[in-house]
């Protein structure tokens, strides 16, 4: 009965999540497609995001989709979770603070064969969400006008993903994630003008510009895995992740509209325009060395962004760059007579060049992240709970630095299908 709960939980979450897109509020995800979210879940997170080259059987690791086939043959894995942000966004006048809460992916894994395993989930790709206000006076030979700008961006872009697994010669394992990419980028740009004074005025055209981008595609990343011993206690695992450069569908939503007091004009008006967005040739490597104890870990990963285009435009890309590490230490698993020699502890820490680049700026990303794995009483199931400390971006040539604090909640419920009881 418990298998069904856990597969009824799955449906009614991916309603939760589509219908609950995952936000940002950086204005830095008015380019490119967003903010870029992360595949790991976590046990990845709380390593620094590090994925490429771990493999685990407690808990689903869609980095690298070659790490299915490490689940036990009669195991099914649900994760879920859930991410508290703040962030601090700082300029060279008044700093900012926002808060945000999001819904942010779920997931299942199951074998087919001891040497065949599927994993299914839905996950962000991308997240837009700024509002951004100017205010400023315009000066001619007869007339000062006060002009006020706005520009609001919200949306994303999510990730139906099915993977598969394949393990063979042994020490191998091979798979691929099909991506389903779905969502909508909407874009509006509001032009008002008033008299110096700050009151309206009947006879001036006020500008709203309204840009829906809405994507819908497949995409594909490709792993593979090799495993094997240091020696009679000591296993490693070694990783890498390739996706091809792809020309994903998007449709493109315009209206243009001028207004005053008397009238509204509509100067554009494009419904459903066929275009496409180039996403990026990714490559990613990374290790394990581990343990009953310990396992230490390390990527790196590449995406060439500076081939990209949004629509036909650059759009202020730029090649970049990712590296992380990781470790968990579990004193021991099998010490039922003390919870604390259970819990998994965890820390990491992550250094990126981020896709974009401005004013000749690329940005940095550098964050250090803590986490505990919480064993569930008498199961395999664990509570994860992480958090992450980090800076992105810089107050140089006048952009903003953000600080931010993120407080990760897992849910990782593990069963086993497939035995017949005698009781039930």
């Amino acid at each position: 009965m418990k298998r069904f709960s856990l597969i009824f939980a799955f449906i009614i979450a991916c309603i939760v999540i589509v219908n609950a897109q995952s936000s940002t509020t950086s204005p830095y995800s008015r380019f490119g497609l967003g903010d870029l979210s992360l595949p790991g879940f976590g046990q990845n997170i709380a390593m620094g995001g590090t994925g490429i080259g771990i493999r685990n059987s407690y808990h689903i690791n869609m980095c690298n989709p070659a790490s299915y086939t490490s689940s036990d043959s009669l195991s099914f894995i649900f994760e879920n979770g859930v991410t508290a942000k703040y962030t601090r966004y700082e300029t060279l006048t008044e700093p900012q603070s926002k808060n945000e809460l999001n819904y942010s992916y779920l997931a299942i894994e199951f074998p087919v064969k001891r040497w065949w395993a599927f994993a299914v989930g839905l996950i962000p790709y991308s997240n837009v969400g700024y509002s951004i206000m100017t205010d400023s006076m315009e000066y001619s030979a007869s007339d000062t006008i006060r002009v006020q700008k706005s520009y609001v961006g919200e949306g994303g872009i999510n990730q139906l993903i099915l993977g598969t697994s394949f393990k063979f010669l042994k020490h191998f394992s091979f798979g691929i994630n099909a991506s389903y990419m779905f969502g909508s980028l909407n874009y509006i740009r509001v032009v008002n003008n008033y008299n110096a004074n700050g009151t309206s005025n009947s006879y001036m055209y006020n500008f709203q510009s309204t840009d829906k981008i809405i994507v819908s595609d497949i995409n594909f990343l490709y792993g593979v895995q090799y495993s094997g011993n240091l020696n009679k206690n000591t296993g490693f695992t070694i990783g890498l992740i390739y996706g091809k450069s792809t020309k994903i569908s998007a449709f493109r939503n315009t209206l243009v509209e001028i207004s005053n007091s008397f009238t509204t004009d509509t100067i554009t008006n494009v419904d459903g325009a066929s275009d496409h967005i180039v996403l990026p040739t990714t490559f990613g490597a990374g290790f394990s060395i581990y343990n009953s104890k310990l396992i230490f870990a390390a990527d790196y990963s590449f995406q060439n962004w500076s081939k990209s285009t949004v629509l036909g435009l650059k759009d202020s890309l730029a090649n970049s760059n990712r590296i992380s590490f990781g470790l968990q230490f579990l004193p021991d698993e099998r010490a039922y007579n003390s919870y604390f020699k259970r819990i998994e502890y965890r820390i990491g820490g992550h250094y990126s060049d981020s896709y974009i680049s401005l004013r000749g700026e690329q940005l940095k990303d550098a964050s250090l992240s803590i986490g505990l794995g919480f064993p569930l009483r008498r199961t395999k199931s664990s509570l994860n709970v992480s958090f992450e400390f980090g800076e992105r971006g810089t107050t140089d040539k006048q952009l903003i630095k953000e600080t931010y604090g993120i407080l990760h909640l897992n849910l990782s419920l593990h069963d086993f299908w497939f035995i017949r009881r005698k009781f039930d």
